[in-house]
């Protein structure tokens, strides 16, 4: 824990810590038309413990400061993905609305 500690005050002091925390071990899960079902996720393939925001200037910026995560070293994965400020999905839709769009006929 010591040396999880020790990389979080370097990423401080350093100012490209933005936020983060860990994430409880019981939730639940929604998925369309399904039931929401409880936790815990024993049967999930992957655990989320935490996450941290950090402040990059690219996502090669930002791969270079996970792989000093020390749980690396112990078999954990770092997923680092950007934030964006709104959904892929949303984005096709706006551009699906825009090609339903009748054209205006232009006046000379």
């Amino acid at each position: 824990m010591a040396r999880f500690t020790e990389w979080f005050e370097q990423l401080n002091n350093a100012g490209k810590f933005k936020g983060g925390g860990p994430l409880g071990h019981y939730g639940k899960i929604l998925a369309g038309r399904n039931p929401v079902t409880d936790g815990p996720f024993v049967e999930s393939k992957e655990a989320i413990a935490g996450f941290f925001l950090i402040r990059a200037d690219s996502l090669e910026q930002a791969v270079e400061v996970a792989r000093g995560c020390p749980g690396l070293e112990f078999g954990q994965t770092v997923e680092v993905r950007a934030m964006v400020l709104e959904p892929f999905e949303l984005q096709i839709a706006r551009e699906k609305m825009v090609d339903k769009q009748p054209s205006l006929p232009s006046t000379v």
